[in-house]
């Protein structure tokens, strides 16, 4: 079997090759934590799973994710100064239609972004015939993708840490879509959830701390005082049988009754007072900080920047939205022409930006 085609048949699923995951899982937190995701300062551990559990995480991710993958992304022909739509170049289906045999262009377009909006890095594996024309692409797991440089040229290795050379494969750069966010050698972008995981974490901590405070919202955080010597048996019971009559929502309000000149020692304590609602505001702010979004999409319409909506929305195209879809239209124009059509500029890969007009 050539090269390209075990490439391919490593990037699917099947039955008889059950290494292969399905959906890219995360890895556990003992294997996050071997490659530098150590507790935040907050104590919380932050991973892809935990992060975008965080309801404004997710929105983050979901709306840029999704508002890529809902404009068209094309290739035309050039005549001129004009440019018109060409179906029969063999890119064309790929990015408007089919990628691949399981996905819709939406699809592919919205899991790559996602990638790389928690990853900083996406890659797609460019599936080509035998004259070199693109006829599908594949979806790479992020985690198992380690671009390296070798005798002056970009490759990229695919395939887990820790396993032989021989269950590697070695991709040639120009067989890789890879869509990238900011990072330091214009070749692999930070790993954004890790670059951010301590204001993440704080995040995470806040709304911990407050779920486990309307757990106890029967009687939050108190004492209870008895005026003799209990032994340590006495003093288990007691604790065990008022968590249970009076910790959670449904206990709440129910009346205590104390025997044997028990006296109940309340501290005082509210979400006011533990700033939980407030730091949740906050957070949502950093989150939208880290993604450039604007907070009033992530659920926070106190901090419009703009007289209406319509300016706002202007804004997170031309501040968010613009270089995603620039970056990925420069990755499919060079990686999905051949040399010809690049050098002499007869084609072009871009998106159409009416759907964002239309919705102005």
């Amino acid at each position: 079997m050539g090269k390209r085609n075990r490439s391919r048949e490593r990037h699917r699923r099947n039955d008889e090759n059950p290494n292969v995951p399905l959906s890219l899982d995360d890895p556990d937190d003992d294997t996050f934590a071997a490659f530098g995701a150590e507790r935040t300062a907050s104590g919380s551990r932050v991973n892809r799973k935990r992060s975008l559990g965080y309801p404004a995480i997710w929105r983050a991710v979901s709306l840029i994710s999704g508002d890529v993958a809902k404009l068209p992304l094309a290739v035309y022909r050039k005549t001129g100064r004009n440019r018109n739509l060409d179906s029969s170049h063999p890119a064309y289906r790929l990015l408007m239609r089919k990628p691949n045999e399981a996905m819709t262009a939406f699809a592919f377009k919205q899991t790559i972004m996602a990638h790389v909006l928690t990853e900083g890095n996406g890659y797609a594996y460019v599936q080509r015939d035998g004259a070199g024309r693109p006829i599908e692409l594949l979806l790479l797991n992020p985690d198992k993708v380690s671009p390296i440089r070798m005798g002056g040229s970009l490759w990229y290795l695919y395939g887990g840490r820790g396993e032989s050379p021989a269950n590697v494969d070695k991709l040639p750069s120009g067989d890789v879509l890879h869509i990238r966010g900011l990072g330091f050698d214009g070749v692999v972008g930070y790993p954004v959830l890790q670059y951010a995981r301590e204001s993440i974490g704080a995040a995470l901590a806040a709304r911990d701390y407050g779920s486990r405070y309307f757990q106890n919202d029967a009687r939050p955080g108190g004492a209870l005082k008895h005026p003799g010597k209990l032994t340590p048996t006495a003093r288990q019971n007691m604790r065990e049988s008022w968590e249970r009559l009076h910790t959670g929502l449904r206990n709440r309000h129910k009346v205590a009754i104390l025997e044997e000149g028990v006296d109940y020692i309340p501290f005082e304590s509210n979400a006011r007072n533990a700033q939980l609602l407030e730091n949740r505001e906050f957070d949502s702010r950093e989150i939208a900080n880290i993604f450039g979004v604007p907070t009033h999409k992530l659920g926070d319409p106190s901090k419009v920047a703009y007289n209406s909506l319509e300016q706002e929305n202007q804004s997170y195209y031309d501040d968010t939205l613009s270089r995603w879809l620039r970056g990925m239209a420069e990755e499919c124009h060079d990686k999905l022409l051949s040399e010809e059509e690049k050098n002499t500029e007869s084609h072009l890969i871009d998106f159409d930006y009416q759907e964002i007009q239309r919705a102005d």
